[in-house]
């Protein structure tokens, strides 16, 4: 039973139907349809709902990044304003 070579006592075990089932699943995306027409467009359903939560992330992922650049560079303006001031301050002293 063992000859020292594991390798061929595990790949006489797995059938090739199997085999080929796991590819033919790799080439669908790596997801599994078990059962009739209606679970599968429950599945179906189920995957667009989380397409369209993924986008919707996505876009506040967006706005909160653009509003997070807005704010940047309001207080890059306002650092550059404070700056003139003092400078401002600085050559009225003088």
């Amino acid at each position: 039973m063992t000859d020292g070579d594991s390798g061929s006592l595990c790949g006489s075990m797995q059938s090739p139907t199997w085999i080929r089932h796991e590819e033919e699943v790799e080439e669908e995306g790596g997801e599994r349809w078990v059962g009739g027409e209606g679970e599968g467009k429950e599945e179906e359903k189920k995957e667009e709902e989380e397409e369209e939560e993924e986008e919707e992330e996505e876009e506040q992922q967006q706005q909160q990044q653009k509003q997070e650049e807005e704010q940047q560079q309001q207080e890059e303006e306002e650092e550059e304003k404070e700056e003139e001031f003092q400078l401002q301050k600085f050559f009225q002293m003088t």
